[in-house]
């Protein structure tokens, strides 16, 4: 198999190796056991987001055992997580591995992590990113060996399969007799990643008339380094915590965004959306002097430098209104990525407030998968079109889409006005068993809200 040559495998270790209990992760445990490397610890982390993860968790503990190898396994709860963070399911299970791998790496010693991604993998997260309006750091993104800083932690991370095809992984099982654990949801086509692979890619291979997988993936390594090129030649002043604007505006337009994105990574700002850059990028010739950033920090402009501080206190002029300003019912539950959910029995609609959608200004729109999908808490499942930009629509809770309010996205302009504040987004069933205390009462949103939040990034 392309990527397994044992010389090539042993000079990994001593590593962790992440293992889910799936078949490419499985695959990738199997091949470094057969070629002796040294100093392997599996690390496996229970996502906690389906009935079975605890049977993963025995199976790859049972795995281990059978081959000597050491474990550390931990539980994260990652509904939670995406909730309390407000970021999507995809990006909080993201964090949670990472934020695992890396204080298992520390307690062990050891300063690198090997994931079983494969070529498929590539190519899906390229489309994947394609779609999202990702850059060339995106389309490029997962590459053979990336380093990722968790709270100051330089964790590597190689991917010793990258270069293997599903198939081949699958004949690789097959020849070998490996156990696995099946993930049910990666055959159904309700996630966007699962529609990705059974339904986008083989109808570009309709249309193309041959493989499309190999000529994108060709396109990801290309990207990919020319990402990696153009990364290093940013000067190390330019990820200081203070930027100079008269630097940074005689910079082309494309120089200014690299710079100014790397500069809020540097900084800590997470989820970074092109609309960020371009809001901190108007800093260095309008004359507002701040702006608000994904994750509640805010970028300032003083005295000729740009610096970021986290979000403070809402003052007048900011889009925020007081809680006495609003008539808050007592009925509603607030979701922090929503602003506001109703519980109606089995069912759950869920909008924004009054004071977001001024902050707003405008809502020409919303785009929202069908009718009928069935959504996970925290994942990102649509766009709120707004006259200050496009903000990520997520589920706060797990269930099945009901309806859509049509007059979202057929009024451009429009804000509405209901009994419950700025008007509905979405209904949906609620899945059983979803557990709901973790959202806001009226009680404590009154009191987030008089604390200067939620904001306009909270949605």
């Amino acid at each position: 198999m392309k990527g397994a040559d044992s010389a090539v495998l042993r000079a990994l270790g001593p590593a962790l190796v992440g293992v889910s209990g799936g078949r490419d992760s499985v695959t990738l445990l199997h091949l470094l056991v057969e070629a002796g490397v040294p100093g392997l610890v599996v690390a496996h982390l229970d996502h906690a987001l389906r009935e079975a993860s605890a049977e993963d968790a025995h199976f790859v503990s049972d795995l281990t055992a059978r081959y000597g190898v050491p474990c550390v396994s931990s539980r994260d709860d990652v509904r939670a997580r995406a909730r309390r963070t407000r970021r999507s399911l995809e990006t909080a299970a993201r964090d949670a591995r990472y934020a695992f791998f890396a204080e298992a790496a520390k307690r062990r010693n050891l300063r690198r992590v090997l994931l079983g991604h494969h070529a498929d993998d590539r190519v899906e997260t390229f489309l994947f990113n394609l779609l999202r309006g990702a850059g060339a750091r995106g389309l490029g993104s997962m590459r053979p060996v990336s380093t990722h800083q968790v709270e100051g932690f330089a964790l590597e991370v190689h991917r010793p399969l990258l270069g293997v095809w599903r198939t081949e992984i699958d004949a690789y099982v097959a020849k070998h007799a490996l156990p696995f654990r099946e993930d049910a949801t990666n055959a159904e086509a309700v996630h966007t990643r699962n529609r990705l692979r059974h339904e986008v890619l083989p109808l570009l291979e309709s249309v193309m008339g041959r493989d499309v997988r190999r000529t994108i993936l060709r396109t990801t390594e290309v990207l990919g380094a020319d990402e990696e090129f153009l990364s290093s030649l940013l000067l190390p002043t330019d990820l200081e915590p203070q930027l100079s604007v008269a630097a940074v505006r005689e910079l082309p337009l494309a120089v200014q965004r690299r710079v100014l994105h790397a500069w809020l990574r540097a900084n800590r700002v997470s989820d970074i959306a092109f609309e960020d850059i371009e809001h901190v990028r108007g800093l260095l010739g309008s004359s507002s002097a701040k702006v608000n950033l994904s994750g509640g920090k805010h970028a300032r402009r003083r005295a000729g430098r740009l610096f970021l501080e986290p979000g403070a206190t809402a003052t007048a002029g900011s889009g925020c209104v007081s809680s006495s300003a609003m008539d808050i019912p007592d009925d509603l539950n607030y979701a922090p990525t929503h602003e506001w959910l109703r519980l109606d029995g089995a069912n759950a609609t869920v909008g924004i407030t009054e004071h977001a959608a001024r902050e707003l200004r405008a809502i020409a729109g919303v785009t929202l998968p069908q009718v009928g999908m069935q959504v996970l808490a925290g994942e990102a499942i649509g766009t709120l079109h707004t006259t200050v930009g496009d903000r990520e629509i997520h589920a706060p809770i797990s269930g099945t889409i009901v309806s859509i309010n049509e007059a979202l996205t057929a009024t451009p302009g429009l804000i509405l006005a209901d009994p419950y504040g700025a008007g509905w987004i979405f209904r949906m069933s609620i899945e059983a068993g979803e557990e709901i205390e973790p959202l806001e009462s009226a009680a404590q949103y009154r009191d987030r809200l008089g604390a200067g939040g939620p904001r306009t990034s909270d949605l």
